[in-house]
């Protein structure tokens, strides 16, 4: 049997190298919306491709939500490690770590799908 103390150690380096990585996306999703509405103002009065615009954005505010949703349901592990509720073979806790995992796949895609509409509408604007 594992020593509790030494698993609780390791699953807190865990979660905050995975918290520190939901943060840094966040941080990037709301720095890109900023930016493509500050630069949306700056180009040319008729730009082509705006729905390319509309898909970032949306793309950015899914991935956002995706990772804060993940932030969350870290939180809610912790907590359960912290009080002991979580035992290493329940089911329950197997289900918390696939929705987890699919939050920040979801965070992660969002945001290079929004990344590659940003590309693909400078590319149509500046040919």
């Amino acid at each position: 049997m594992s020593d509790p103390k030494n698993e609780l150690g390791a699953n807190f380096e865990r979660i905050k190298f995975e918290v520190d990585l939901a943060k840094h996306i966040a941080t990037l999703n709301t720095a890109s919306i900023l930016i493509v509405s500050t630069f949306l103002e700056k180009i040319s009065s008729q730009p082509s491709g705006k729905a390319l615009i509309a898909i970032a954005i949306s793309s950015f505010l899914i991935s956002l939500l995706s990772v804060l949703i993940y932030q969350f349901v870290l939180t809610l592990e912790f907590n359960g490690w912290v009080s002991g509720r979580i035992v290493q073979r329940n089911s329950e806790f197997f289900r918390v770590v696939k929705f987890e995992g699919a939050t920040l796949a979801i965070g992660l895609t969002t945001f290079l799908a929004g990344l590659v509409a940003i590309g693909i509408f400078a590319v149509i604007n500046l040919i």
